[in-house]
């Protein structure tokens, strides 16, 4: 966990709880009697605390991952822009825990297994030339946390990038 690889539980705590109150949304009515929507969910993800929060426990989740399982990301962690390798602790501090960074291929797979979820990132950067109906293709990338098709039983989960 959280806990297992130095981060304070006061520090998580508050993005947990914004999570979990999202997820238990999704059986369990909020104060109004509403359970999670699309409408919901789309409000929730277009509030700064709400998404903010999210993200932020994320990759402290993604971050975690990484740190208890050094061996296994070391040879793929590299800066961004250098290419040059790094620690995985300079390289969570920097890159998985700060705001405003792009997660690359290390940090998704990561995520993925710190999840325990199959991750396809659908990319909606307008780098696939549309087609002759005018549509652009989505372009589709996979992470799999080695439980195969279905991971847990639970479809893939759907991100976009944009």
């Amino acid at each position: 966990g959280l806990g297992a690889v130095g981060f304070e539980t006061t520090l998580f705590v508050d993005f947990y709880d914004c999570l979990r109150s999202l997820v238990e949304q999704v059986i369990t009515p909020d104060p109004n009697g509403q359970l999670l929507n699309a409408s919901l969910l789309l409000e929730a993800f277009t509030s700064p605390e709400t998404s903010n929060s999210i993200v932020s426990y994320v990759r402290l989740l993604t971050s975690a991952e990484l740190r208890t399982n050094q061996d296994e990301y070391a040879a793929f962690v590299v800066h961004p822009e250098t290419q040059e390798s790094m620690s995985i602790i300079a390289f969570c501090n920097y890159f998985v825990e700060g705001m405003g960074k792009e997660a690359d291929h290390v940090q998704m797979q990561a995520l993925s297994k710190a999840m325990g979820v199959n991750l396809s990132v659908a990319y909606l950067d307008g780098s696939i030339n549309n087609d002759a109906n005018g549509d652009a293709p989505v372009d589709f990338v996979k992470f799999d946390n080695g439980g195969g098709d279905s991971a847990n039983g639970i479809d893939d989960v759907v991100l976009l990038y944009r």
